[in-house]
């Protein structure tokens, strides 16, 4: 249910909530496209100064909640299945702050295609690489080699969902979202990738590209990420569904030969056509610099710098180099030989093959601008990624790893190959870069929030100048179709609590969400934050946020979270208690337990659920909602 409500009556509510705690450290994490947004606010919130707000995704401020390091998470979405894993999902809610339409981005310099819109229609005909023709190939028209591009229920006006499916996550419109139905390296998937103008109503005249180069996407934890697999039908981000594998992985079959321009590249000189862009959220950009412009050594001096270093179920540690990729041999004390400024410091390699230069690589068969795809600190180590608020989750857990997936290099320093300084691409979110690398990346497009394309178009200010913002069946994103959710891409933007604002105990937290002049509350102050950034305001008729009510009872019929070595089902929030097999409590010996909701009476059940005698499960009866 949802009801409009004023939010300082809910901040005015005595705090009941039990085991919550403050922002750890003062860090907030949240949406990466409500980064600017929310930094904006904290700087104008008198009581919410101390904040740090680091972004992150909104998965991350979902996991935050639930695992009590945070109470309020600025998100590009609305609560999702995590909030039941909250100590109380019946006090969960969030107040619409924005709306926002995710951009499709591409190169505003390109008139190749007049349309400037996704594929509503058409089809092509599928041929393997001999140009011999694969009849019934997926996807194809029964009984030929020909695909006619229609969304997941048949209907031709969702054809741009096909194509988005098929070069993000190789999936055609009769895949479904189950997982085995992927085909990344399909006929269909390459030829539409290699021909340009088959991505776009009415085709593309002669050009400079004949072929899409990349695909940038958000991170596995945003909440774009999120909103694009809902819409698209894709399956579930645990199953990683996009063909370039997870959020630090480049793994597509579909390779691009890196151009002089490009600031990263794979050992053999290609990356994939869909890549990930993202940054290290949680790192302190005074000291760490996430894009790196200080030119190589020209004798090629090198210094022995750490390797990745990942331990397996075993303890034993292993290692991979960005000269090695292929396995843990020849580290020299779990580093390798890498190329330096003269003073000794992290670099920046060129296309020149005689520089960058490392003991175990060729310079006939190395790019060495695979070492621009680590990042590391002045000292030389890695750059490591914060720990996961949720250490049992798998998308959370692989953020731990070092980082070696700078793909936001892929455009930004002229150290190699001379660029204007117009055309590089530093911005302060990934939502704006992706915006950056589409339009000067050429011949590519992306998917991030609205602020990611030039609004200046529409008539609004804000965004990345030069990005282009794609039709999305007939459609752009203006703040009147995002307005009124006719744009196939628009969403509500939230700050959510699953507490409840009610119950919000840290100052700082509470100050931020607060209806104070410059506060999240504060109406005139999310208006122009909104504005400023490229978001479309509330309704000008709005005197109150809405608040959205979290619906406990969705809990009911959601599967039981997987544990381990829990005794105490911490594991488990407030959705049960971790056993095994045998129905008794996990421990180290055991192999997979899951959180099981079995009660005898009340007092066996949590987060406000009551025991159901006829299923002797713990659930909530009813919703309560907490907008009233």
């Amino acid at each position: 249910m949802t009801k409009t409500s004023v939010l300082a009556t809910v901040l005015l509510m005595g705090a009941t909530a039990s085991g919550i705690g403050a922002a750890t450290n003062n860090k907030l994490q949240g949406s990466d496209t409500l980064k600017d947004f929310t930094r904006k606010v904290i700087t104008s919130c008198p009581a919410a100064g101390a904040l740090n707000y680091i972004g992150g995704g909104s998965g991350t401020a979902e996991g935050g909640m639930v695992a009590g390091s945070q109470e309020i998470g600025p998100m590009s979405r609305f609560l999702a299945a995590g909030a039941c894993k909250g100590a109380t999902p019946a006090q969960a809610q969030g107040h619409t702050v924005a709306f926002d339409g995710i951009g499709i981005s591409s190169d505003a310099d390109n008139t190749q295609c007049a349309s400037g819109a996704l594929a509503a229609s058409g089809g092509f005909d599928v041929t393997d690489t001999t140009g011999a023709p694969v009849v019934n190939c997926p996807g194809c028209d029964t009984g030929t080699n020909h695909y006619t591009l229609k969304g997941t229920s048949g209907a031709a006006a969702d054809a741009w969902k096909d194509v988005l499916r098929l070069i993000y996550a190789g999936m055609e419109h009769n895949g479904g979202s189950n997982i085995a139905n992927q085909h990344c390296g399909s006929d269909a998937r390459r030829i539409l990738a290699n021909t340009y103008g088959l991505l776009f109503q009415g085709g593309c005249t002669t050009g400079e590209c004949t072929q899409l180069a990349h695909a940038f996407r958000r991170d596995d934890l945003s909440g774009t990420t999120d909103t694009v697999i809902t819409l698209l039908g894709l399956p579930a981000i645990g199953t990683i569904p996009f063909c370039n594998g997870d959020e630090q992985s480049d793994k597509d079959p579909i390779r691009r030969a890196c151009t002089a321009d490009d600031d990263v590249c794979g050992k053999d000189g290609k990356l994939g056509l869909v890549l990930p862009v993202f940054a290290p959220p949680d790192v302190d950009t005074t000291t760490i610099n996430l894009y790196t412009t200080a030119a190589c050594s020209p004798t090629n001096k090198l210094k022995i710098l750490p390797c990745q270093k990942t331990v397996d179920s075993g303890g034993v540690a292993h290692f991979q180099c960005a000269d090695r990729p292929d396995g843990d041999g020849f580290n020299i004390a779990g580093g390798n030989l890498t190329p330096v400024t003269d003073a000794g410091a992290p670099c920046i390699c060129d296309t020149d093959p005689t520089k960058c230069k490392s003991l175990f690589t060729k310079p006939s068969t190395t790019d060495h601008r695979v070492f621009n795809l680590y990042a590391r600190l002045p000292n030389g180590n890695l750059v490591a990624n914060a720990p996961p608020v949720d250490p049992d989750d798998p998308n959370q857990a692989k953020r731990t790893f070092q980082v070696t997936h700078a793909y936001w290099r892929l455009r930004s320093t002229s150290v190699n190959n001379a660029k204007a300084a117009a055309t590089l691409c530093t911005q302060t979110s990934d939502t704006r870069n992706i915006g950056c690398m589409s339009a000067n990346g050429k011949c590519s497009i992306g998917y991030a929030g609205r602020e990611s394309v030039d609004l200046s178009a529409q008539g609004v200010t804000g965004g990345v100048p030069g990005s282009k913002a794609l039709q999305v069946n007939a459609l752009l994103p203006s703040d009147a179709n995002v307005l009124s959710l006719t744009y196939p891409l628009s969403r509500k933007l939230f700050l959510n609590s699953i507490v409840g604002f009610g119950n919000v105990q840290d100052p700082l937290e509470k100050g931020l969400a607060s209806t104070a002049a410059g506060c999240y509350g504060d109406l005139p102050t999310v208006e122009a934050a909104a504005k400023q950034f490229g978001f479309v305001a509330l309704p000008s008729s709005t005197t109150v946020e809405e608040c959205v009510d979290f619906d406990e009872t969705t809990c009911n019929s959601i599967a039981p979270n997987s544990c381990k070595f829990s005794t105490a089902s911490a594991d488990c929030g407030s959705t049960g208690v971790c056993v095994n097999a045998g129905n008794t409590a996990c421990s180290a010996t055991d192999g997979a337990c899951t959180c099981s909701a079995a009660c005898t009476s009340n007092a066996d059940c949590k987060g406000g659920r009551t025991c159901d005698t006829a299923s002797n499960t713990c659930k909530f009866v009813s919703n309560s909602n907490s907008c009233l």
